[in-house]
């Protein structure tokens, strides 16, 4: 306790009153004080510790939300990845013709410093960029362009609208879909469809573009045993730049040159189509079914009865991997 005040004597009987009574309220007033600060204090403990909880609360469901998002992101790739299988077979390219373009315009991209959502978009449109020959006739796709009629050629060119179509439908990927329609456009305003000119081309369509077409030079079907990535090289540089982005090309040019394993494999070995196999190829791995049966070894030199039973065997049961055989000539060149 402690003195409220001192009253000299003699007091007088009012002044004595008036003092006590105000002694009391401040009592009063320090005891409300008191319980005030105790509770103001009680409340702000429970806060905290609310605030803890609604932290680990909220850290939690973050976690829910981006397992879920992880989720729904591995399945829709999944799903992308199977639409460009279900192309692949449509078209009859050699190989995995989308799988190596993806794999390519995500290299070129890192090395022209595209990340984050801008990469995501590259990489889906250059899986995705033939999706639309699905509606493309295919004794049409099995003819070279020179050899097409007018109409055919026509049908051709409305694969990248037709693609466009199918995946702006999904999810927060309409810059994956403007590329996929405008990566046949080119620098000069000579493409298609829409005579776009170098500027106004999305970098992403100049990317996939520079891919789509190095990887057909160094893949046709028709004369891959004999191509190289320098070869590859030089017929993207005969059309640079008039089709081709000048600094896309520099940036395969880098990565080529870095002469990283799987950019060096692609100028040893292919992956193809049990329908594109001939006689004399050689594997360049074994070869199994997707239960783990081995059906041929690395190494082995195809003849025209293992080629048949290959295909017999494909054609009613999946593979674990691509066949993937070697270009057939002596020296490699992985460079450029």
């Amino acid at each position: 306790g402690h003195v409220f005040r001192f009253l000299g004597k003699p007091w007088n009987d009012e002044d004595l009153k008036v003092t006590i009574a105000q002694a009391v309220d401040q009592y009063t007033l320090v005891a409300e004080n008191r319980r005030l600060q105790l509770l103001t204090q009680q409340q702000n403990e429970e806060l905290r510790q609310w605030n803890a909880s609604l932290e680990n609360r909220v850290a939690e469901r973050t976690a829910q939300i981006e397992e879920l998002s992880g989720r729904l992101e591995a399945s829709l790739m999944g799903s992308i990845e199977t639409l460009a299988r279900v192309t692949e077979m449509h078209s009859s390219v050699v190989g995995s013709h989308s799988k190596r373009v993806e794999s390519l315009s995500v290299q070129i991209s890192h090395q022209l410093g595209m990340d984050g959502d801008a990469l995501r978009q590259v990489r889906v449109a250059a899986l995705l960029h033939d999706i639309g020959k699905i509606a493309v006739p295919g004794h049409v796709l099995q003819k070279r362009v020179e050899q097409m009629l007018p109409d055919e050629r026509d049908q051709l060119r409305e694969h990248v609208s037709i693609g466009e179509s199918i995946v702006r439908e999904m999810p927060n990927l309409g810059p994956a879909a403007q590329i996929i329609r405008h990566h046949h456009e080119r620098c000069d305003g000579s493409g298609y469809p829409d005579n776009l000119t170098k500027d106004m081309i999305p970098i992403g369509a100049r990317i996939v573009a520079v891919a789509d077409a190095w990887d057909k030079a160094l893949n046709d079907k028709r004369q891959f045993e004999h191509a190289t990535s320098a070869k590859a090289m030089d017929h993207l540089l005969r059309y640079t730049p008039a089709w081709f982005d000048k600094t896309v090309v520099d940036a395969l040019q880098q990565c080529l040159g870095r002469n990283d394993e799987p950019l060096r494999l692609l100028d040893q070995e292919i992956d193809i189509s049990a329908n594109d196999l001939v006689p004399g190829m050689v594997l360049a791995h074994e070869v199994r079914a997707a239960n783990g049966l081995m059906l041929l070894p690395a190494q082995t030199r195809l003849t025209e009865e293992k080629i048949n039973r290959l295909r017999s065997f494909s054609a009613a049961h999946p593979l674990a991997a691509a066949i993937r055989v070697v270009r057939p000539r002596g020296e490699v060149t992985a460079g450029c």
